[in-house]
């Protein structure tokens, strides 16, 4: 048996790895938890790009990117009404169209009588088809 070389880490080659894409805001998701990329460790091209996860055998996370390793910090994932909370808001609303209200939104017309339309038989509408075919 050779042993390994300076090259070789033993708790990379040991564990479990998964791949996955950094967001815009520098976290990365695995098994259920959000992470962060600690500012320090950001580099240009990292958003969208795919680390590798590694989870050690001693439950350690670590993350990989181009082959250079970045620390990460474990955050609470950002809830839907916090976000738009965070929004800030512009003091404008629109106006809502004049028209028939569907879940509090106006519903298109241009189907408006259509249904009620008189329709060719199927034998001129054949013709019809052929003709422009």
């Amino acid at each position: 048996m050779r042993p390994l070389g300076s090259q070789h880490d033993l708790a990379a080659i040991l564990s479990e790895v998964e791949q996955r894409t950094i967001t815009n805001d520098y976290t990365i998701r695995h098994d259920s938890k959000v992470f962060q990329i600690v500012r320090e460790d950001i580099r240009p091209r990292m958003r969208g790009s795919p680390v590798r996860v590694e989870v050690r055998r001693d439950g350690n996370i670590v993350v990989r990117f181009e082959n250079k390793y970045v620390r990460i910090a474990e955050c609470q994932p950002v809830t839907q009404t916090a976000a738009k909370a965070a929004m800030p808001a512009t003091g404008k609303k629109k106006a809502a169209p004049v028209g028939d209200k569907v879940h509090g939104k106006s519903k298109s017309k241009w189907m408006k009588g259509f249904w009620e339309r008189p329709a060719p038989s199927l034998g001129k509408a054949i013709k019809i088809s052929n003709a422009t075919n």
